[in-house]
């Protein structure tokens, strides 16, 4: 059996949703080559149920039974792929399998978690638990931060570049926080805003309006930059400059762009105009690999109070 999840007084816990697919493997190679061995442990979740059959008279014990086989192959399954990664990663690692929905034994096994990670796809629904209603399943749900890992970021072994995506709310300006604290020191982060003129509010107005308009934006974005920036050079240790990307158009496709690089997207759960939703968009978007990267969706009473992504990561395949 793989080692201790955790020890409470030092280590984050990350829950790994885990149902024996590719997409599920690949978030647990993402999650062992991020995390920092010194400060986390990972616990992996599997979900299993008794198998139904409807009206076609199964023996009253042969239900149990077969049940009794699947938990110990799956135990067995969830079990070894612990224990590849905490090998190969260094990280501490717990296996297990929890009887019931998948949803529900992963935000069961998550409320003392510091972070949930997926696949974007699978075969026992955790990330359909996370992706069907981002604004719902996120905000009101999920209490820790969730990273939705897509395959094409499966050979991330450490973060460099992080994006959030900012729009004056307090839950983005949380999850930019949560982002400084995330990250490794050496990451860079870019805060970005994407702006559009209400023109349907406003109707006709001139060149000169608008570029008004956008300059009074921009300067509240920058200013709570500002903000952040110097709360947290109040605490040693915390430093942090962020880079400003401050542009015109839809929420969505300019933090895909921006993101195209980097190898964590960062939204708040809560934040105007739907920015989550934006980024993630319905199931099929984000199932047909829309993500341009890891997608982190930070609730808002979320606080990262250490970095625990680690500075130089492990070799992922």
């Amino acid at each position: 059996m793989s080692t201790p999840a955790t020890s409470p007084s030092s280590k984050q816990l990350w829950v790994v949703g885990f149902d024996g697919s590719d997409h599920a493997q690949r978030a647990l190679d993402w999650a062992a080559a991020v995390a920092d061995p010194e400060r986390v442990g990972i616990l992996v979740v599997s979900a299993w149920q008794y198998p139904y059959f409807g009206g076609l008279g199964m023996a009253g014990n042969a239900i149990p039974a077969m049940g009794a086989d699947m938990e110990v192959e799956i135990v067995n399954a969830v079990t070894a792929a612990g224990d590849a990664v905490a090998e190969k990663s260094g990280v501490e690692v717990e296996a297990r399998a929890m009887l019931g929905p998948a949803a529900q034994v992963l935000l069961e096994a998550a409320e003392e978690a510091d972070l949930i990670v997926v696949g974007n796809r699978g075969r026992g629904g955790f990330a359909r638990l996370l992706l069907g209603s981002v604004s719902h399943q996120m905000a009101v749900h999920a209490a820790c931060p969730s990273i939705i890992v897509p395959p094409h970021a499966a050979g991330t072994t450490e973060i460099q570049k992080v994006v959030v995506g900012v729009d004056g709310s307090v839950g983005a300006m949380q999850a930019l926080r949560w982002a400084s604290t995330f990250a490794p020191a050496s990451a860079t982060i870019t805060a970005v805003h994407a702006w559009s003129f209400p023109t349907a509010a406003y109707g006709y107005v001139s060149d000169a309006e608008r570029a008004e308009q956008r300059g009074a934006t921009e300067a509240v974005f920058n200013a709570g930059i500002d903000e952040l920036e110097q709360e947290l050079a109040a605490t040693p240790g915390a430093e942090r400059t962020f880079v400003r990307h401050f542009e015109e158009g839809l929420a969505g496709e300019i933090l895909t762009k921006a993101g195209a690089d980097a190898q964590l997207l960062v939204v708040g759960a809560r934040s105007h105009h739907g920015i989550a939703a934006a980024v993630l968009g319905s199931v099929a978007n984000v199932v047909s690999h829309s993500l341009p990267c890891s997608t982190a969706v930070v609730p808002p009473t979320a606080e990262a109070e250490t970095p625990v992504a680690d500075e130089t990561g492990a070799e992922s395949p």
